[in-house]
This record gives C-alpha cells, sequence and structure tokens, in this order.
C-alpha cells in the first residue's frame, strides 16, 4: 500500500461485524473505542458549556435586573435631590421678600413715630399759643 498524506502508513480497511450492537464495522476496534470516547467527552463537554451558558446568562440577566434597579434608584435621588435645593431656593427667596418686608414697614414704623412725634410738638406749640392768647 502506498503511504497515506502526511508520511503515516494507512490502516487496512478491516470490515467486521460488531456484535454488541450489531452493526457492521469499517474501522478498527481501537479506533472505534477512542471515538466513543471522544464522543462521550464530547458530549460532556458540551453539557458543560450549556450548563455554564446558562449560568452564565442568568447571572447577566441578575446583574442587569440590578444595575436597572440601580438606576432607577439613582434617578429618584437625583430628583429628591433636585426637589430639595428647590425647596431651599424657595426658602431662601421668600426668606429675602420677608426681610425686604420688614425693612419696608421698620422704614414705615420710623416715619409713622416721626410724623406722631411732629404732631405732638404741634399739638403742644398750638396749647402753648391758645394758653397765651387766653391768658391775654
Amino acid at each position: 500500500m502506498p503511504p497515506a498524506p502526511g508520511g503515516q502508513a494507512s490502516m487496512e480497511a478491516n470490515i467486521r461485524f460488531d456484535e454488541t450492537l450489531s452493526r457492521i464495522r469499517v474501522l478498527p476496534a481501537a479506533f472505534l473505542e477512542d471515538s466513543q470516547s471522544l464522543h462521550q467527552k464530547s458530549t460532556k463537554f458540551y453539557s458543560k458549556t450549556k450548563e455554564f451558558t446558562d449560568f452564565a446568562s442568568k447571572v447577566t440577566n441578575e446583574i442587569t435586573a440590578v444595575a436597572e434597579n440601580i438606576e432607577h434608584e439613582h434617578t429618584k435621588a437625583i430628583g429628591l435631590r433636585n426637589q430639595v435645593e428647590n425647596e431651599n431656593e424657595d426658602l431662601e427667596r421668600e426668606r429675602a421678600i420677608l426681610q425686604d418686608q420688614l425693612r419696608e414697614k421698620t422704614s414705615q414704623l420710623r416715619r409713622y413715630q416721626a410724623y406722631c412725634e411732629s404732631l405732638v410738638r404741634i399739638e403742644n406749640e398750638q396749647n402753648i399759643q391758645m394758653e397765651k392768647f387766653k391768658n391775654r
């Protein structure tokens, strides 16, 4: 027989009947055993790979769900922070308005007090004038 590609001698065809499986076999028994062993290992590997992929998918889904929840809570926290800041700004504006009103009312009170004092002085002067006219 001529050498097979790759420099190895090809094995002669070993046609036989496999009584355990009731099949005709062309490969030597050693190749069959190696092939079956490889098939079993491949099946186990595929099964483990599938389990790992399923597990990774579940973990990814859980992480995604947690990330979405975190993002939702983060957005909610930002909204609350903005609301508090707006309330603080509103309180500051209201405080400034009240302080302006207080200054305005205080100024008005001083004007009224000065006006009242001037009226009291005028009344006193008029009373003095009236007393002078009565005494004459």
